[in-house]
């Protein structure tokens, strides 16, 4: 049986159609230039093009890959967004629309330059995508949205009598595309493997304050800690607040996969720093011989 979502009890075609790979917990102490938490879409690519870059990566997930939203996906994969660029360019202007569409489309197309070059299985397909009205809706909105990509150059999007499905009046947008999730981030799972990054499964962070790391797997211990190498070792409990970490921004141009464009924000280039991750029964084994 698929395993069930631990939130809302539900499981997935996808999860009943790939059988996802397994990671043990954290359980010895290890080095790592990045640490990242969540094994989900984003997390895994994010490793993925840091390992690209040289550095040595660690991913915790709190149960394992596939398990959360990535699990759970509708698949499709769009340039197109659902609070209509029309609105978008009223609110934040042309120029904020257009940026919205190229970073859709340069994620597209980093996930299939990806498949290909990491040999990955994932019945991706490049497809149409379609916007229609409801019943009730006004049919201006249609034109409203075809002359906003238009005037930021997305050309490519055709007004139709009707689409393929409904027979209703549609917008079609050319080069969206569809995949497989999970067999994508089995494969993923894969290239970092053979990369040499390590993923840890079934280990939870519960909190992230003072430049530490602090892990508690589901056993209640306290699984890992994280700090520049030069600090000495933390000597604290973990707290039970709920873990943040941030999201790496969205590149405004469309560029190859791994080369962001110039304007994208970029992580420092000052002295790197190592982290240690510490496992349990070590710090365990820590806190008895100090106590």
């Amino acid at each position: 049986m698929a395993p069930r979502h631990p939130v809302e009890g539900t499981s997935s075609l996808w999860q009943a159609t790939c059988d996802m790979p397994s990671f043990a917990p954290l359980a010895q102490d290890i080095e790592t230039d990045v640490c990242i938490v969540g094994a989900g879409l984003v997390g895994l690519t994010a490793a993925l093009r840091l390992v690209r870059a040289g550095k040595r990566v660690v991913v915790l997930d709190s149960q394992q890959p596939g398990r959360g939203n990535t699990g759970r996906t509708t698949a499709h994969l769009a340039s197109a967004i659902d609070d209509r660029f029309s609105e978008l360019a009223r609110v934040r202007g042309l120029d904020a629309a257009r940026k919205a569409w190229e970073s859709h489309a340069t994620a597209i197309d980093c996930i299939e330059a990806i498949a290909r070059d990491e040999d990955i299985a994932c019945d991706f397909e490049r497809c149409d995508g379609y916007l229609w009205l409801a019943p009730d809706q006004d049919p201006d909105i249609l034109r409203q949205e075809l002359d906003t990509v238009h005037a930021f150059g997305w050309h490519g999007v055709q007004a139709m009598d009707e689409d393929p499905v409904f027979r209703r009046p549609c917008l079609r947008f050319p080069d969206q595309a569809q995949f497989h999730p999970l067999k994508y981030l089995a494969g993923l799972c894969a290239a970092l493997k053979r990369k040499g990054a390590a993923i840890f499964g079934d280990t939870r962070v519960e909190n992230v304050e003072g430049g530490e790391v602090v892990v508690v797997t589901t056993e209640g211990a306290a699984a890992c800690a994280a700090r520049p190498r030069s600090s000495p070792p933390a000597r604290r409990s973990a707290t039970a607040s709920p873990s943040t970490a941030s999201r790496p921004p969205t590149p405004p141009t469309r560029s190859a996969c791994g080369s962001p464009p110039a304007s994208c924000p970029r992580a420092s280039t000052g002295t790197p720093s190592t982290l240690i991750i510490t496992s349990a029964s070590s710090r365990a084994a820590t806190a008895r011989a100090t106590s």
